[in-house]
């Protein structure tokens, strides 16, 4: 089994995320503390620091020594700063900080380190002193050495990577965010890159990186080099090294150290972080907390937002679900924002990146939760899963006028588990489910449960009639999205040129029609099929063979997102998982293993097209994997897959249609959900019987990620569906007494500050709130 997995795949928008003006004195003053005076007039008396420098600039051939003079002089550096602090302002020390940090030379156990991934560790850090801090040293025959450090205990980073040879560079950013990606208690990191004959010291938070120019090691570059030190200890106004609300436990010992995350007064291990915070933007991280100080659980999720940019989730979540639960999307518990103190409180963060000015941030409890399709249990329950995202997500943009553009592996879920409410209420137009379609008789609206569960609405869009056309004209715009699953005209900007011409609308087999016109009735059935001359409601431009003036005309065409991009991003999504899982009892063949590594690097490597990188691409780097034909297609496939594969490639010649390109536009904009969702209806109707069983836990490339479940203990376990309860007494048992009344419509009242109403009984996190009479 391969072992190559998502790298760096994080939720973008089409603006780079890069450093800031590093050369810029306003950005170095902004997030660095300067050192004061008298302080750095002490430094350069100092014989012992001098004499330190001098060596370091005459040094050119032994990395070794260079990093040992380098934690030696960081060290002294330290302890005078240290001193300085405690004398003149004892009060700003930060916990663990009773004594200077130490630097030293760091190495890991295992150089392939997960928590590097694959990096190495860094060649020096300062390190808290903390009482066993001598049970990690280890003496060599030159220098003393520190191995597996805990990751708590590190203050700042000293990589050195620039000495390891003429083909190095400095990968200041790749450790500090995979530092930060692993401590989500860290706000911000400083950090030095030593090169030969020099240094840069640099910055890193939420947004991205701020790297100084080089300097060199002389006396008269000093008071920058105990700036660095000094910003450490004392970061300036609004930059905090640590999340006040996220602490270590270490009461087991430093080696098993358990981080804690506080919210509403309420203390929770983090059991599992199921999203790491990537630099960049939001650092959005998703965790599963333990039980806390109640016996509780819970799930939640942090980012950070500009001040200006509003916090649209919760709004979004509640207006979804004002109308009632609407089957198959997150609910949201709780909202609050983190608070941190530098004297006095402030909940805002200077950021490296200008353009997003101070940033907030955000902390929210999740109601629900569910697994990664890459932990399907067989090929039908993965299909049925994909059935419901597609029909919760046209749901949702006709009643809710809602729609997600971030549709990804790591936002859609099969699964789900539900936390139970008491007297809740069922949106009146509760969608028919692939389960109500497939059963004799459909559901009634109450017990409809999808087997999806849609999460991160932070990038989704209102596209409410009532909105102000030229902020909707600009917003739909704007792309955004997860490189891996974007669709391709977000990714390049423009509508893609194609010489493919669209297919109509699939017809279903005599039992799936009949299944379908028992669910929906015929009037649906028929409004989706096409007339003579048209495909998907829609006229095409011109015949097969289209011209090359189509293709200019085609490519002309401005992006703006529309329904159907969401389904690519399903097909995407869907395309990477069916690649991955392994079936049960498959042994990989040279053949399949070729074709999987090859196309696997297509999708996995793709990203968003930018004007100044990507001037000779006109077309996404993905096309080849819709564009080729079904013998290349099926190849990376296993035997016992090729049905399903073939499912596959049908969808893919439905996806890869302009439709923003016909003559006449489809009539109805869900007409790509409604083509994908016949074809892996009629799938399902010919392998009721026959499913493909897959292996949880194994994938044929990349890691598997961990079961939700297998962070809940039994306590917390409860079937799948909603648990419908009628009780106000915190202290009685659940029951199933009661049904919720399907809610009758109404407008959405926006001042009404609630996210959820009714009384509930969260599964993983407390007895009952009453939610409706203030915010929580």
């Amino acid at each position: 089994m391969s072992s190559q997995g998502y790298a760096g795949q994080t939720r973008m928008s089409s603006a780079p995320i890069s450093n800031a003006d590093s050369r810029s004195e306003d950005s170095y003053n902004l997030h660095f503390n300067s050192c004061p005076n008298a302080l750095l007039d002490d430094l350069a008396s100092r014989y012992d620091v001098i004499d330190s420098l001098n060596e370091l600039d005459a040094e050119d051939n032994n990395p070794t020594l260079i990093l040992t003079t380098v934690a030696k002089l960081l060290s002294t550096l330290s302890k005078a700063v240290h001193e300085y602090i405690c004398a003149e302002n004892p009060g700003r020390l930060r916990d663990g900080l009773d004594k200077p940090i130490l630097f030293v030379l760091y190495e890991s156990a295992d150089h392939a380190d997960a928590v590097w991934k694959g990096l190495g560790p860094p060649q020096v850090v300062g390190m808290q002193q903390f009482s066993t801090l001598s049970e990690y040293c280890v003496t060599g025959e030159d220098n003393v050495r520190y191995i597996n450090v805990p990751l708590h205990r590190l203050e700042t980073l000293v990589e050195a990577k620039a000495l390891c040879g003429p083909e190095n560079r400095p990968q200041a950013e790749s450790y500090s965010s995979v530092f930060l990606e692993a401590c989500p208690d860290r706000i911000g990191l400083y950090g030095l890159s030593v090169h030969w004959h020099g240094w840069s010291m640099h910055y890193a938070d939420s947004t991205g990186m701020l790297i100084s120019p080089m300097y060199r090691w002389e006396a008269s570059q000093l008071g920058r080099l105990a700036t660095y030190l000094h910003s450490v200890y004392i970061p300036p106004r609004r930059h905090y090294a640590r999340d006040p609300t996220i602490s270590w436990d270490i009461s087991r010992g430093e080696r098993q150290a358990l981080q804690m995350i506080k919210v509403d007064d309420e203390n929770f291990p983090i059991a599992r972080t199921l999203f790491p915070g990537y630099i960049g933007r939001k650092r959005t991280t998703i965790y599963i907390a333990g039980r806390g100080t109640r016996g509780y659980q819970a799930i939640i999720k942090d980012c950070y937002l500009g001040l200006l940019e509003g916090y649209e989730e919760p709004r979004i979540l509640k207006h979804i679900h004002s109308q009632g639960f609407v089957p198959g999307v997150v609910r949201l518990a709780r909202k609050e924002l983190v608070e941190f103190f530098d004297g006095e409180r402030a909940a805002y963060i200077e950021t490296v990146r200008p353009e997003y000015n101070a940033c907030a941030k955000h902390r929210m409890i999740l109601a629900d939760m569910g697994e990664s399709w890459l932990l399907a249990k067989s090929v039908n329950d993965l299909l049925m899963a994909v059935y419901d995202v597609l029909e919760v997500h046209r749901t949702l943009a006709v009643h809710a006028k809602i729609l997600h553009r971030d549709i990804s592996i790591g936002n859609v879920l099969m699964y789900p588990k539900y936390a139970p409410c008491a007297n809740h209420m069922v949106m009146e137009d509760a969608p028919l489910l692939i389960d109500d379609v497939l059963a004799d008789e459909p559901r009634l609206p109450e017990q409809r449960i999808a087997r999806c569960l849609l999460i991160d609405f932070d990038l989704a869009l209102s596209i409410a009639e009532n909105r102000d056309p030229g902020s909707l004209r600009r917003a739909l715009r704007t792309r955004v999205g997860t490189p891996s699953f974007v669709s391709r005209a977000a990714a390049v900007g423009r509508v893609l040129y194609t010489k493919h011409y669209p297919l109509p609308m699939p017809l279903l087999s005599d039992e799936a029609k009949r299944m379908y016109v028992h669910a929906y009735g015929q009037e649906r059935y028929d409004k989706y099929c096409d007339g003579i001359g048209m495909c998907h409601g829609g006229v095409p431009a011109e015949p097969a063979g289209i011209s090359r003036s189509v293709g200019t005309t085609q490519s002309s065409i401005p992006y703006q997102h529309r329904w159907e991009y969401d389904v690519e991003s399903v097909y995407w999504t869907l395309y990477s998982v069916l690649l991955r899982v392994l079936p049960r009892g498959f042994s990989e063949t040279p053949e399949t293993d070729s074709a999987l590594q090859q196309y696997w690097e297509i999708l996995i490597w793709h990203q968003f097209f930018r004007s100044d990188r990507h001037v000779n691409l006109p077309q996404d780097t993905r096309s080849a994997l819709l564009d080729c034909d079904l013998e290349a297609f099926l190849k990376p496939f296993p035997p016992i897959m090729q049905d399903v594969a073939c499912l596959l490639y049908d969808m893919a010649q439905h996806v890869r249609i302009p439709y923003a390109s016909m003559a006449e536009l489809p009539e109805h904009n869900d007409h790509l959900h409604e083509a994908v969702q016949r074809l892996i209806l009629e799938y399902l109707v010919r392998h009721k019987d026959d499913p493909i069983f897959l292996t949880p836990g194994e994938l044929r490339i990349g890691d598997a990620p961990s079961a939700v479940a297998e962070y809940f203990d039994s306590e917390s376990d409860s079937e799948s569906d909603v648990v419908i309860v009628n009780t106000t007494d915190p202290e009685e048992g659940l029951e199933d007494s009661s049904e919720p009344e399907a809610a009758e419509t109404s407008d959405v009242d926006d001042s009404d500050p609630a996210l959820l109403k009714g009384s509930w009984s969260y599964l993983y996190f407390g007895a009952q709130y009453t939610i409706g009479e203030e915010e929580v």
